[in-house]
């Protein structure tokens, strides 16, 4: 189990309950820099990311590191991210974004716009992260997730592979099927609206963030 301690605070203001995030490689090898900006030079490891040998061996054998800009591991035990898109001050082409699940379960989601999905132990995911997306885990076991960051510069994804050749499969994702919102949810939204205040409106955003994971709320909530 991941033992690290401090996890950088940077974009916090973005989840809800038990989230946090150790950047293991970055581009100025400092444990709590995990600004998303472009310093002119590929990701090392951090002092915290020399902590995990076996994880940076694999991250180097397998991926090709001069594109690496960023690399972290999500935490998240019982919590929510905000609905949101990253690369937002990129003027140019954002960076390419892959996910690895390093420990999950089934109650781990994300979603990517209107489209919630499962991410298996042993898949390798490309997320577009400029578009709206979310994540949760709503049970007692710990998620963690290995996130990284590349700089492509326009070559197509499969470039963050050290290998031109891969025999990995392409498995079909697990989408999660769900219920429509109930004919009373805008009444209901309303109500909520109307109880509204400065102390409450932080729970009320945790709280909707998490509808879109179990109904079909689409842009309504996103």
């Amino acid at each position: 189990m991941l033992t690290f301690a401090d996890d950088n605070r940077h974009y916090s203001e973005f989840h809800f309950g038990d989230w946090k995030s150790f950047v293991i490689w970055n581009q100025t090898s400092i444990d709590n820099d995990g600004v998303v900006m472009d310093r002119g030079h590929a990701a090392q490891p951090t002092p915290r990311g020399s902590a995990v040998p076996m994880l940076n061996a694999w991250i180097s054998s397998t991926f090709d590191t001069s594109k690496l800009k960023l690399a972290r591991i999500h935490s998240l035990g019982d919590g929510v991210l905000v609905p949101h898109r990253d690369f937002v001050e990129f003027n140019s082409t954002p960076w390419s974004r892959v996910h690895i699940p390093l420990l999950t379960n089934q109650n781990c989601l994300h979603s990517d716009t209107d489209i919630v999905f499962h991410m298996r132990s042993g898949e390798i995911w490309f997320l577009d992260a400029s578009q709206l997306h979310s994540a949760i885990n709503y049970s007692a076991g710990r998620r963690l997730n290995l996130c990284l960051d590349f700089d492509l510069r326009g070559e197509p994804v499969d470039a963050v592979f050290r290998k031109s050749e891969s025999t990995a499969t392409c498995n079909t994702p697990k989408i999660v099927e769900r219920r429509p919102l109930s004919k009373s949810f805008g009444v209901e939204l309303a109500s909520l609206a109307a109880t509204l205040t400065r102390s409450t409106l932080q729970q009320a955003v945790g709280l909707l963030s998490r509808v879109h994971f179990f109904r079909e709320a689409g842009r309504c909530i996103l």
